[in-house]
């Protein structure tokens, strides 16, 4: 199939394809060339849908529009909003001016690598603190869902994490099950199961946004097997 085909098994539109002009533009290497360009097998291009759907997915689940009429994560639409009332609220700046004078402010808390939140020293720290939590498990002689769900603060920094980065997701999910596979021996379903569970319980996306999340950012072998 063409880039029409690709771009309608990803269910995106062709528009919206990375542009192989770009080093980095992530598109599965061509099986052939026809004459209108780059051909892919079926299964290449189901593989490759799927992949994006896990990477770009939760950017798109996770977006809200700024009061400038942009989509953005929704951690920095909050925050954005947050800081807009903390500035208007001395009643000397207009909304309009407020808006304006707390984006840059709101921005530099978790975007950049100089942001004023560590974001990935919180991600390292959030990984951690979920292995720990099954290190105990296991330690115990636990196993399965005997393990136990995550404790709230932990869903909690999760719920602000995901909500300012919703595009570093899935390669978050995947570090966990990783290693707690490789380091625990604790399989990626259990993981998955573990970390959906403690999520219905505390978190406050809500149960909807969550199942589409994890279903979409998990890897495969930490979903559900089907009976």
């Amino acid at each position: 199939m063409d880039r029409t085909g690709l771009a309608k098994i990803a269910n995106i539109a062709e528009d919206d394809l990375p542009d192989p002009k770009f080093e980095d533009h992530k598109m599965p290497e061509p099986q052939a060339h026809g004459a209108g360009g780059p051909l892919w097998s079926r299964p290449v291009a189901g593989d490759w849908a799927e992949q994006h759907h896990r990477a770009q997915g939760p950017g798109v689940l996770l977006s809200a529009t700024t009061s400038f009429g942009t989509p953005q994560p929704q951690g920095l639409v909050a925050d954005h909003n947050r800081l807009t009332k903390v500035i208007q609220g001395d009643g000397k700046q207009t909304e309009e001016a407020a808006k304006t004078l707390a984006w840059w402010p709101a921005v530099s808390l978790t975007v950049g690598t100089e942001s004023l939140v560590p974001m990935s020293a919180l991600r390292t720290t959030l990984i951690e603190a979920v292995l720990s939590h099954l290190a105990t498990g296991v330690q115990k002689g636990r196993s399965g869902m005997w393990l136990g769900t995550l404790r709230r603060d932990v869903v909690q920094i999760f719920d602000w994490y995901v909500q300012r980065k919703p595009d570093h997701t899935a390669n978050f999910l995947g570090e966990i099950c990783l290693d707690a596979h490789t380091r625990l021996n604790v399989d990626p379903e259990t993981v998955g199961k573990i970390i959906r569970r403690s999520l219905h319980l505390d978190s406050k996306l809500g149960e909807k946004t969550i199942d589409a999340l994890l279903d979409m950012a998990l890897p495969s072998s930490a979903k559900p097997s089907e009976s």
